[in-house]
């Protein structure tokens, strides 16, 4: 059945008042949802003040429905990392679909499961599988790293629409005349927003202005990251990670500056290399705008949005972009589609 376009938007804010309700009712849930998504309740607290959607303009939810095609029926595949996200992935196939499937991540399900309870939509149903072979629905939304993502895909019958959404992370860019201080402060509560996991989430700085430019900065993010190990402790470490973190500290010790406190770390050197998440940041020097593309290489297709101080003409035209934030807002974009508009599998953003 069609549904009227009143009627998509309807279902949509439908989601976004359970969200609203989970924010309001924070003291019930706060530190199970911190046991799930494996976040200090503090880290849950930030999320659901700064990432969560329950506050949408009207103009956003109708960009988020225009956004799909309809169908008639959509099954969601959610991933973990950052516990918010199935607000948006859910209400994006409720744009889509009336009936819609959801799988929640086996590692992180309970913010699922408490939208569904809240929301209490008769047309959307919980599981715990999917055989994807036999699957009767029009399209599969699908949310995680690109190798579970490439083995969904290969097994899906052809005539079935595959939305996916796959890995990626956010870079920051600090111009010449951005503000050392007020950047680094911006910058530090974007990479404290769930342990840096989410493909929002800034892994890389590149700094404009001289080697000593980016030191300079790279010394005040350290700065600005060190109040929140008290303000917002920082998650559990699973050994997998913390041995990820060392590594990586390790290399960048022999290669640049290297900042390292208890709970974050800040490294700056003129290459990139990629860090891990949970507050690992790195700082490099770019002689030009242009360069930044080079620099990353094929690190580029998994660009999802840039933080910027202001809004630069030069980011403006570099084709590797995808959103753009403001320093402080990368992991609050507006809910007005895909977080992620790339396609998948990402090729090249250059």
């Amino acid at each position: 059945m069609t549904r009227t376009r009143r009627q998509r938007e309807d279902s949509v804010w439908r989601w976004v008042e359970a969200a609203r309700t989970i924010s309001k009712r924070r003291d019930l849930h706060t530190w199970a949802i911190a046991q799930s998504a494996q976040l200090s309740p503090e880290g849950v607290d930030l999320a659901l003040d700064h990432a969560l959607e329950i506050d949408p303009s009207q103009a956003e939810v109708e960009l988020l429905v225009a956004s799909t095609t309809e169908a008639s029926s959509v099954t969601i595949v959610l991933s973990a990392n950052v516990f918010t996200a199935p607000l948006r992935a859910i209400a994006l196939a409720k744009a889509a679909a009336e009936t819609v499937v959801v799988k929640p991540s086996r590692r992180d399900p309970l913010f699922t499961r408490l939208l569904s309870e809240y929301a209490r939509d008769p047309h959307v149903s919980l599981v715990n599988k999917i055989d994807f072979k036999d699957t009767k629905a029009a399209e599969i939304h699908a949310y995680g790293n690109d190798t579970t993502l490439r083995a969904i895909a290969g097994e899906l019958p052809t005539n079935i629409a595959f939305r996916a959404h796959g890995s990626g992370f956010g870079i920051a860019y600090i111009d010449p005349n951005a503000p050392i201080g007020e950047a680094a402060q911006a910058l530090s509560r974007d990479i404290v927003l769930f342990d840096q996991r989410g493909c929002l989430s800034p892994r890389i700085a590149f700094v404009l202005g001289g080697a000593a430019h980016a030191e300079a900065f790279a010394n005040a993010l350290s700065d600005a990251l060190a109040p929140w190990s008290v303000r917002v402790p920082r998650g559990p470490l699973h050994d997998e990670a913390r041995a990820e973190i060392r590594q990586y500290l390790d290399a960048m010790h022999m290669s640049g500056l290297l900042l390292e406190a208890s709970d974050h770390a800040v490294a700056c050197s003129n290459h990139v290399a990629l860090p891990p998440a949970f507050r690992i940041v790195q700082v490099v020097h770019a002689n030009t705008p242009e360069a930044i593309g080079a620099s990353l290489g094929s690190l580029g297709s998994f660009v999802t949005t840039v933080g910027c101080h202001g809004d630069p003409p030069e980011m403006r035209s570099l084709a590797l972009l995808r959103r753009r934030a403001a320093l402080g807002m990368m992991q609050s974009p507006s809910f007005d589609g895909p977080v992620d508009p790339r396609r998948w599998p990402p090729s090249t953003l250059t």
